[in-house]
């Protein structure tokens, strides 16, 4: 065969041309599939694109950028020193306010601090935690408020709750007229008995026949209080055989519960070193031999030695005589009598004088 018969072979003419209409047909093909995938690839990218925005928006929220864990510690800290800087503020107007409103520094720290107990011993000041185990009064500072006259009313909403007002005396007071006191809306006296002096003797307060005497014909009923200041359990029992005596030597004419005093000891007395434990144990030494006689008893103290000195989880039977004279009740735990003023004026009574409340429990 001549060369021009190959070149003009149609039949190779139409094998080459459909070869030609295959690749372009399967380059075609491929084109396409190739377009589909990115298509679909640009969707999913899209989509991940859209969640990846939403995150850094719920990150970020309005700021424009995201914050590295450095940047976000600086905003901590920063946050926590306006915070301080707030509370700083805050502390200091108080305290400012209570300064110049004339307030003690005691009544100033009581009221900055109102989920502690405050209670001041020399130039010291101390916070103490309520505590949960010792039953709490029903009471707040709002339910009493004092009169003209100087006398501690109830104005709570609870018309269950009874009070009565009453008196404690020492031969410090002088010569009383009983009779006065009385028409004077008293209701009780507390007479003091004596107690331990300095040197550990026990000595009997020089008006207490006279007082007991003067106050039981006058209506009042007469409760004594004697000052416990023993350094032992045994003491304890001396003194509550000697208290005992001189109740029965007073006959009927004591009417009233019996107090056990006890005062917050300084360095130079010599109780000083008995320990809560010690103290609390000859308290209730002292009160359960005069209850055993015969006598209602009542512990008396003031918040700094209930606080300080005495467990009051161990005393919760003994019904309470809190001394607190900040003319606003303060003492979280329940009680039955208090002294809320050393300066109270009394007729009959030449001078200032203790005035107490006698506060009844509200109905359950």
């Amino acid at each position: 065969m001549s060369r021009q018969e190959k070149t003009t072979n149609p039949n190779r003419i139409r094998t080459a041309y459909l070869i030609n209409i295959l690749f372009l047909c399967g380059l075609t093909l491929a084109v396409l599939a190739a377009a589909v995938f990115l298509v679909f690839r640009l969707r999913g990218t899209g989509e991940e694109l859209r969640r990846l925005e939403a995150r850094i928006e719920a990150v970020q929220g309005e700021k424009d950028k995201l914050y590295t864990q450095e940047e976000v510690d600086g905003e901590v800290a920063e946050a926590e020193r306006d915070a301080r800087l707030t509370e700083r503020n805050a502390m200091l107007q108080r305290i400012q306010s209570s300064l110049e409103s004339g307030e003690n520094t005691l009544t100033m720290l009581r009221k900055l601090f109102p989920d502690d107990l405050v209670v001041r011993n020399g130039d010291r000041y101390y916070f103490y935690s309520i505590q949960s185990n010792v039953p709490i009064s029903s009471f707040t500072e709002a339910d009493f408020e004092q009169d003209a006259a100087g006398r501690m009313r109830y104005i709570g909403s609870d018309s269950s709750v009874r009070t009565r007002q009453g008196i404690d005396v020492s031969e410090n007071s002088g010569e009383i007229d009983w009779e006065a006191v009385y028409d004077d809306g008293m209701d009780f006296a507390f007479v003091s008995l004596g107690g331990r002096d300095a040197d550990g003797n026990i000595r009997k307060d020089a008006r207490f026949d006279k007082n007991v005497s003067g106050a039981a014909r006058a209506g009042l009923e007469t409760g004594a209080y004697y000052r416990l200041t023993v350094v032992s359990e045994e003491e304890a029992v001396e003194d509550a055989e000697w208290v005992k005596r001189q109740l029965a030597a007073a006959g009927d004419e004591i009417t009233g519960p019996v107090a056990v005093v006890v005062p917050m000891p300084g360095e130079e007395d010599r109780s000083f070193p008995l320990g809560r434990a010690q103290l609390t144990a000859c308290v209730r030494t002292f009160a359960g031999a005069v209850r055993d006689a015969g006598y209602d008893t009542v512990v008396f103290a003031g918040i700094t030695a209930y606080t300080m000195k005495l467990d009051l989880a161990a005393l919760s039977e003994e019904p309470k005589w809190v001394s607190d004279r900040g003319g606003e009740l303060y003492f979280p735990y329940r009680f039955r009598y208090w002294q809320y003023s050393d300066r109270g004026e009394v007729d009959g009574i030449d001078g200032r004088v203790n005035l107490d409340l006698w506060v009844s429990e509200p109905d359950r």
